[in-house]
């Protein structure tokens, strides 16, 4: 298996796992798939439909056979398509379906407008998760609320986070190497959706250290 530090220093995917870099090599290529095969989803991204809300439309995960997190990436890469810019990946450039400025601008209007003023546009127009079904409003309401992290932690994660913090493998020196434990908490116990996220873990740790119980 490859040394990810080794083979790009310096850069951005420097101090990620190879386990991590194979997720994001296969969100990549399974990208210009979801292009192919879904091409319609650069509109929908315009018409206010989110990640998480794409993956739901289109059940990515069980049609591509990846977790939510691969899916996400993999409608990412869609969307804004791949440079080439990752070292030591054997993969092809290809073009996203939106500009980098409509990605962009339309990702700061998801970001921006309230929620109330996106369902009141997205309802009168009939667009976006107001033409799912009730059960796919749902299921998207669902996976949204999962991908932001707003589930509570259980016993047996923080067990698990504990004793993650406390082998020397996820440790650097006397730092604790957060970013990895949260990638090894999403797989074990939320099928690899990016529920917990590396500030997450941090505080939890520091509770830890203060012993006040989460």
């Amino acid at each position: 298996m490859r040394n990810v530090e080794q083979i790009l220093p310096g850069t951005l995917y420097a101090n990620i796992s190879p386990r991590q870099m194979s997720a994001i090599e296969l969100g990549i290529s399974l990208g210009q798939k979801i292009q192919n095969d879904f091409p319609e989803i650069g509109n929908l991204y315009k018409e206010g439909f989110t990640l998480s809300m794409l993956i739901s439309k289109f059940n990515i995960t069980t049609y591509l056979g990846v977790n939510f997190k691969v899916a996400e990436t993999a409608v990412h890469r869609a969307l804004k398509g791949y440079s080439g810019n990752i070292k030591n990946l054997d993969l092809k450039p290809y073009v996203g379906l939106l500009s980098e400025n409509e990605l962009t601008f339309y990702g700061k209007e998801h970001n921006r407008i309230s929620g109330v003023d996106v369902a009141k546009k997205l309802m009168e127009e009939k667009k976006g998760i107001f033409s799912f079904t009730k059960e796919q409003q749902e299921e998207a309401r669902l996976k949204s609320i999962f991908a932001c992290g707003n589930v509570p932690y259980f016993q047996e994660e923080l067990d698990f986070i504990e004793k993650l913090a406390t082998d020397p493998q996820f440790q650097k020196g006397s730092l604790v190497k957060v970013f990895e434990i949260a990638f090894e908490v999403n797989l074990k116990f939320h099928n690899g959706r990016e529920v917990r996220k590396p500030r997450s873990i941090s505080k939890i740790r520091l509770r830890k250290r203060k012993n006040v119980t989460p």
